[in-house]
């Protein structure tokens, strides 16, 4: 072996010993939404977050499905096997590297490779720009709120607007999920082609941090949509937003968006969101 074989040899062996720890790395059985997911073990939850069977309904019969704010993979996966559209593709999109990487071994291990096609990006309003990102080696609250949940150490990272995937990638959305630990109102703001031209359902998790409630989220949330004619569901009641207040007191809260000319406002009654 030439000295020149070296490097090439060792990215060889590197590369055999990453392959060994993702097989040798030990996974877990977990039910969600009455379906038994196969995950990495560091990838287990505590139980079934309460939006998972929310959006669980909202994904059957969907084509194209961005999940924003993946985290470690399972609402894409419980969307994944909720009924797709025969040809249904899912984006799942996380600023966290080490998350994705969970992603991909999760989607992998369920066998929905070919449906959740996996986006390291962080979304925000603008392409291009470098802001910081705060959060834990897996992302489970990772955010740009800086201080959001104790976590104060930042990774410079560029960001990406959704209007400028769509466009680029040439894919739809027709449900949209959000949930990123705060910063959902800059996300929105990244997605108006989007909305304007593809009419999305949007379901998003308002959070409350430092002195901004959700009360507070919400009305700026609802003068944002406003030019876009969409309604805000707050899906606890089903009701149509009119007043953000019927929000005061929640920490966190799960609202959905939709187009008023929508066929889905008349079929709200069916949806399950008990525990919202």
């Amino acid at each position: 072996m030439t000295k020149a074989d070296t490097p090439r040899t060792e990215n060889e062996w590197r590369n055999v010993a990453r392959s060994l720890n993702r097989v040798l790395r030990p996974t877990a059985r977990v039910d969600l939404c009455g379906v038994t997911y196969t995950l990495r073990s560091e990838a287990r939850p505590n139980g079934s977050d309460r939006d998972y069977y929310v959006l669980s309904q909202l994904a059957r019969g969907k084509r194209c499905v961005f999940d924003i704010g993946a985290n470690v993979g399972l609402t894409s996966l419980v969307m994944g096997k909720s009924g797709l559209d025969a040809d249904g593709r899912i984006f799942a999109f996380e600023a966290s590297e080490a998350a994705c990487h969970l992603i991909r071994d999760n989607v992998a291990l369920n066998g929905l490779a070919t449906v959740i096609t996996v986006v390291n990006a962080l979304i925000a309003e603008r392409s291009g720009m470098a802001i910081d990102f705060y959060g834990d080696a897996a992302s489970g609250s990772a955010s740009i709120i800086p201080g959001y949940l104790a976590h104060h150490e930042p990774l410079r990272k560029a960001t990406l607007a959704i209007d400028d995937f769509s466009r680029d990638a040439g894919c739809t959305p027709d449900l949209i999920k959000i949930d990123v630990e705060g910063a959902e109102l800059r996300v929105l703001a990244g997605l108006t082609a989007t909305l304007r031209e593809a009419r999305p359902l949007v379901f998003m998790e308002l959070h409350s941090w430092g002195d901004l409630t959700v009360v507070d989220t919400a009305r700026t949330l609802l003068e944002q949509l406003a030019p876009f004619g969409y309604q805000v569901i707050y899906l606890r009641t089903k009701e149509i937003i009119s007043d953000p207040a019927v929000l005061a007191g929640r920490g966190r809260c799960h609202v959905l968006a939709c187009p008023q000319e929508s066929e889905f406002i008349a079929d709200l009654a069916t949806l399950d969101t008990q525990g919202l």
